[in-house]
C-alpha cells in the first residue's frame, strides 16, 4: 500500500479532511479468505493457454439435474496487458446443461476467447479456446446449488 496523501479543504467555516491512497491488489493467484469467503474455499488457477487449444478450466460433480452452479471468471495475459472477466451461470436439465456467460468486463477485442460449458459424466465442465495470440492464465472461483 502507498503512503497515502493528506488533504484538507475548507468548506465555508468549517475544515474538511481527506485521504488518499491506492489499494493494489496482487492477482498472480487465486486468493482464498478462509470459509467465511462467499465462494468457499475452491478457486481455480490455469495457466499456459495456448490459443486455438480447447482448454479445462474446472469441472463440477453435479449428480442429477436441475442444478446451479455459477463461476467468477477471469483470464489475462499479462504480458502483453490485458484481461477479462465476466460470470457465468449452468444450469442441469433433463438434455444436459444450459448456460450463459454475463457481466463481460475488459476488453474482448484485444483478448478473444469462446466459453464452452458441458456435461461428462456426472460432471459439468468449464472449457476455455483462447481465439487471439495470447498465452493467457485462468482463475475461477465457484458457487452453487447442488442438492
Amino acid at each position: 500500500m502507498a503512503d497515502p496523501k493528506r488533504i484538507q479543504v475548507t468548506v465555508g467555516a468549517q475544515p474538511i479532511k481527506v485521504q488518499l491512497r491506492k489499494d493494489v491488489l496482487d492477482a498472480k493467484a487465486p486468493i482464498v479468505f478462509g470459509n467465511g469467503w462467499p465462494f468457499g474455499t475452491n478457486p481455480n488457477f490455469v495457466e499456459g493457454i495456448q490459443q486455438g487449444v480447447k482448454t479445462l478450466i474446472d469441472r463440477v460433480l453435479m449428480p442429477g439435474r436441475y442444478r446451479l452452479l455459477k463461476w467468477l471468471f477471469v483470464a489475462s495475459d499479462d504480458s502483453k496487458g490485458h484481461g477479462i472477466a465476466c460470470e457465468i451461470n449452468a444450469f442441469t436439465t433433463n438434455v444436459g446443461v444450459e448456460y450463459t456467460e454475463f457481466a463481460i468486463l475488459g476488453n474482448v477485442d484485444d483478448l478473444s476467447y469462446e466459453i464452452f460449458v458441458e456435461m461428462n459424466g456426472g460432471y459439468v465442465e468449464l472449457h476455455l479456446i483462447v481465439k487471439s495470440d495470447h498465452v493467457v492464465k485462468a482463475r475461477t472461483a465457484r458457487i452453487g446449488v447442488f442438492n
